[in-house]
């Protein structure tokens, strides 16, 4: 039979060799080999991953979301890092049709507030208006302003508004 001393003498350097095993093991990598080709054969191809795409991305693809839940007007979050501006759309836009937009524009965004609206073919459109609201029933969170635009054209249109160093887009198609 072992004494304690020469038991912990054993022990030490087994605890170290499976301790030094584990973390090998763990570390491992689990990237999968590429397939084999052999000559003549048609190349296998490997499938494509594709990231979950943003709440409305460049291109309108895909456009941000836009709900009707609550209360019963279009509405959109922005593509922000803060997540804290939201686009409320007064019917639908269409195209030489005045559209009305309401903004609730978080604590990020500080004043001056600009936005434009950049559409197809790289035009700018600024808005008809844009003024502070004292409020509203529309429970969203941040202050509340108003943007009217008349969209020229039909196609994709990045709604980008910008306040001190923060900046949000909403994506939208005009029919």
């Amino acid at each position: 039979m072992l004494s304690k001393t020469k038991w912990t003498v054993w022990l030490r350097p087994i605890s170290c060799s499976l301790m030094i095993f584990v973390l090998v093991a763990c570390s491992a990598s689990t990237a999968t080999p590429a397939p084999s080709v052999t000559k003549g054969s048609p190349q296998a191809s490997s499938p494509a991953v594709s990231p979950t795409p943003k709440l409305g991305a460049a291109g309108c693809r895909p456009p941000s979301p836009l709900d009707t839940s609550n209360i019963g007007y279009p509405e959109a979050p922005a593509t922000t890092p803060a997540l804290d501006l939201w686009s409320l759309f007064l019917g639908i836009p269409a195209v030489k049709e005045d559209s009305q937009i309401i903004w609730r524009i978080g604590p990020s965004f500080l004043e001056p507030l600009h936005i434009v609206a950049l559409g197809p073919h790289g035009q700018h459109l600024l808005p008809l208006f844009l003024e502070r609201h004292g409020g509203s029933n529309w429970n969203r969170p941040g202050e509340e302003w108003g943007s009217g635009f008349n969209f020229p054209v039909a196609g994709c249109w990045d709604l980008h508004v910008t306040g001190g160093t923060t900046a949000g887009d909403v994506w939208v198609v005009i029919a």
